[in-house]
């Protein structure tokens, strides 16, 4: 609910891929072991001990031994896909809230995210459009930068596929590479049976979170298989699911406040030590004398101009 707060500030994409917690994203609150062990004290002979206080020592022990409520988190980096079951809303309103959290402490460097749905499903995904991280690293549109929304899993193939044809077999324990974001894939209904079958293998820096039961074989073999079902979230294992937290929910309004104070931030490339500087501006924010957007002042760069400088222009530079 306070993930809006955070944007703008020192917290926002705070997140390298060298951080131990990079790409882990919290999907509820459950109890935690307690990080400091606690250890009975000695006590004397069992048939010397009072029954009501040793019983009640154990039962103190175990109580303390585990913290209720605590975020419970998921790296995603370790599974290939997540098959998310249950009820669809509320999976869906789990997956909003792992995508803000992971898009507010993550910049578009390190982490992208693809959306694959279908006429019956593309309202609910409607606000992903203002993320930094969905805008296509090349191809462009009317609108700028084209959204990363696709109708199939074969069209998100085929657009990314000088993306994906660079990355190997999906491996639990590879490290993040630096230039590599990790590429998150939202599939939620969209044209079935229309892929070429390479996600359904796995890759690496890859994670899919499967809504719509795209790829099954995957999530039970390389991945994890959620349940979202009456407000938590559990796992399934063979038929059986054992709930570990209090689902994270959050609705598409708020998705998309999120989304929308994130929108105007983009990454700052950094000069490398071999840029040649005496080139002359390179952007049009440093012909005009802006310079970096974000650290525009306008008091300083507004400030009225008179005689021949009033309507003065750069229109080009020259030697």
């Amino acid at each position: 609910a306070l993930l809006w707060t955070l944007v703008g500030t020192a917290r926002m994409w705070e997140r390298r891929c060298t951080d131990a917690d990079f790409c882990h994203v919290r999907v509820g609150r459950g109890g935690q072991r307690l990080a400091t062990r606690l250890v009975a004290p000695d006590t004397g002979p069992l048939e010397d001990l009072e029954p009501v206080a040793a019983v009640s020592l154990r039962r103190f022990v175990r109580a303390h031994s585990v913290v209720p409520a605590l975020p419970t988190a998921v790296a995603l980096r370790g599974f290939a896909a997540i098959g998310l079951a249950g009820d669809r809303q509320a999976a869906r309103s789990l997956v909003r809230a792992m995508l803000i959290q992971l898009c507010t402490f993550h910049g578009p460097d390190v982490l992208r995210v693809a959306v694959v749905c279908g006429p019956d499903t593309a309202a609910e995904w409607e606000w992903a459009k203002w993320l930094p991280h969905v805008q296509h690293p090349d191809a462009r549109d009317g609108a700028g930068s084209a959204r990363m929304v696709f109708g199939s899993v074969l069209e998100l193939e085929t657009d990314l596929a000088p993306v994906l044809s660079t990355r190997g077999r999906f491996t639990r324990n590879a490290p993040a590479v630096e230039g590599v974001p990790q590429l998150v894939v939202v599939v939620d209904g969209g044209v079935s049976g229309s892929g070429s079958g390479l996600l359904e293998d796995g890759l690496d820096s890859l994670t899919i979170l499967d809504l719509s039961g795209f790829a099954p074989r995957l999530a039970s073999a390389r991945g994890l298989q959620l349940v979202v079902e009456d407000g938590s979230v559990g796992a399934r294992s063979g038929v059986e699911v054992e709930s570990f937290a209090d689902a994270d929910s959050v609705s598409a309004p708020r998705a998309q406040t999120v989304a929308r104070r994130l929108a105007p931030y983009r990454v700052v490339a950094q000069a490398s030590a071999g840029d040649n500087s005496d080139e002359g501006p390179a952007t049009w924010q440093d012909l005009v004398g802006v310079g970096d957007v974000l650290r525009f002042d306008p008091g300083r760069a507004w400030v009225p101009r008179r005689g021949r400088d009033r309507l003065r222009v750069p229109i080009g530079v020259d030697p």
